[in-house]
């Protein structure tokens, strides 16, 4: 890998998890001089990790303007988890009914024991991604399996809206251990139905706490 690109890979990765984390709150100005020096990356790295946020909807820039962190509203939660809700069911039915729907015992088992030891949202968001990563390969559909990465990037800043909802992050895992173990024992219908009761209860959260946080977009956000 190159130096630039190895700049560009760190620039966004850097973004992604302050943008995710709420670091960079939506409607932050993302000026390029302070953003380069803030990453000690040069302007042309700086720009392709932007132009890829852009294309994953993170990142908004109108012409001759400085590029924003994307607004989020409730109807943009509402579309997006209604998607995920279509993919996720028709993904966990093919999961349920091929050969590698075994992958989700072992997720069972370290949600299990996550659940006992209370884990705490870190290590949530962990067991979340390696659901999610268990969901793309056992579809064994990579199309599928691309829409749905995609959308999930798009979805990780929403998901931490519930951090600070412990009730909420345990229930989340509890709901993921029956999933899987449905999926193991081919319920893909089951698994489906589930997911979807999962993910509205989800939605529910997200929608009150955009209601009660989100108060509009930030001009011109000091970088952390």
């Amino acid at each position: 890998m190159t130096r630039d690109r190895e700049q560009t890979e760190s620039a966004y990765r850097r973004l992604r998890t302050w943008i995710d984390e709420w670091t960079l709150e939506p409607g932050a100005v993302l000026g390029e001089v302070d953003l380069a020096a803030r990453l000690t990356v040069s302007r042309t790295p700086l720009r392709e990790a932007l132009a890829r946020l852009r294309r994953e909807g993170l990142v908004e820039q109108a012409p001759g303007r400085s590029a924003v962190v994307a607004p989020v509203s409730i109807e943009t939660a509402v579309h997006l988890y209604q998607a995920r809700e279509a993919l996720e069911s028709y993904a966990l039915a093919l999961a349920a009914r091929g050969p590698t729907g075994h992958l989700f015992a072992s997720i069972a088992e370290e949600l299990d024991l996550a659940l006992a030891a209370s884990a705490g949202p870190e290590r949530a968001y962990e067991l979340t991604t390696s659901f999610d990563a268990a969901l793309g390969k056992a579809c064994q559909n990579p199309i599928l399996a691309t829409m749905l990465e995609e959308l999930n990037v798009r979805l990780a800043r929403l998901r931490r809206l519930s951090h600070d909802k412990p009730d909420r992050i345990r229930r989340a895992l509890e709901q993921r251990v029956t999933i899987a173990r449905a999926v193991v024992a081919g319920n893909g219908d089951l698994a489906a139905t589930l997911n979807s009761a999962r993910l509205r209860e989800s939605l529910e959260v997200v929608v009150d706490a955009l209601t009660n946080t989100l108060l509009g977009p930030v001009v011109d956000q000091p970088l952390p």
